[in-house]
């Protein structure tokens, strides 16, 4: 389960543009808590990207899903504890 919830929670984070525009790089691992019904909780950056954009931007971009997508009303019976790892890398143009 944890995989799959990874996997469609990826698809929400964006590329701060003004690190776009910088050449910024990095690497952001949040933790945080999906509830019973889906909804996110205890969002926490536990690793720093060394930039606060980029820190920022991934705890924003979970804060913004209300449920998490493909997960089923009451598909968890507890609490799940994820650790997500974030990467913003330019792709060579």
């Amino acid at each position: 389960m944890r995989k799959q919830v990874v996997a469609r929670l990826k698809r929400f984070f964006r590329y701060p543009p003004i690190a776009r525009r910088r050449g910024w790089e990095g690497r952001v691992v949040l933790t945080f808590r999906i509830l019973p019904g889906g909804r996110i909780t205890g969002i926490k950056v536990v690793e720093t990207s060394g930039r606060a954009v980029l820190d920022q931007a991934a705890v924003h971009a979970l804060e913004q899903v209300k449920h998490v997508p493909g997960l089923p009303e009451h598909a968890l019976g507890a609490p799940l504890a994820l650790r997500l790892p974030v990467t913003y890398h330019l792709q060579p143009a």
